[in-house]
């Protein structure tokens, strides 16, 4: 059995956000288990988004309280996370129809 996830997405962030800073400022939220903030393969610095996990409903309902607050001079856009479903990949030919003329 997997354990209940109550995450939330963090937009907006700027690049000089940590995940120091993200846990500094939602620690007073919950109870956090974990802080995901994904960096660009090429460039490594922040790709401008983050995922916090807290261990109750009651840390991410307080954490989503917190839609607009300004860190590292940027308001954060925060709001539930949707579960990851990945992209189909399809060529712009393969999306074409075929009767349609070329």
């Amino acid at each position: 059995m997997t354990k209940q996830q109550y995450k939330i997405h963090i937009g907006n962030i700027s690049y000089r956000t940590t995940k120091e800073t993200l846990e500094q400022e939602f620690a007073s939220c919950g109870d956090i288990t974990d802080v995901s903030l994904p960096l660009d393969k090429q460039t490594g610095k922040s790709r401008g988004f983050a995922f916090i996990n807290f261990e109750t409903v009651s840390g991410q309902k307080a954490a989503l309280q917190k839609d607009g607050v300004k860190v590292d001079g940027r308001a954060l856009r925060i709001s539930e996370a949707r579960p990851f479903e990945p992209r189909t990949q399809h060529s712009s030919y393969e999306s074409r129809s075929t009767e349609e003329a070329y």
